[in-house]
C-alpha cells in the first residue's frame, strides 16, 4: 500500500531526492496501529510530517486525538 502513495513511490529515491529507508516508515506504521489499540480513548493519531532519513524515521509533529 505504501508504494501505491506519491510520498511512497519516493522512498527508493527519485530524481535528486535519495532512497530512504522504507523499513523505518514501516515500523513507525505497526508501532502506531499497536499504540492505537491498546488504547481504546484515542480517537485520531496525526503524525505531519514524518521525516524519513537514510537510516531511520523522526515525526517532527503528532497530534493525537482522544474520545472525550
Amino acid at each position: 500500500m505504501i508504494r501505491k502513495t506519491w510520498a511512497g513511490r519516493k522512498l527508493k529515491g527519485f530524481r535528486s531526492i535519495s532512497p530512504v529507508d522504507e523499513e523505518s516508515v514501516i515500523d513507525v506504521l505497526i508501532k502506531l496501529s499497536h499504540l492505537a489499540m491498546e488504547h481504546e480513548t484515542i480517537e485520531e493519531i496525526e503524525v505531519n510530517p514524518l521525516r524519513v532519513l537514510s537510516k531511520g524515521a523522526v515525526a517532527v509533529d503528532v497530534r493525537v486525538k482522544l474520545r472525550a
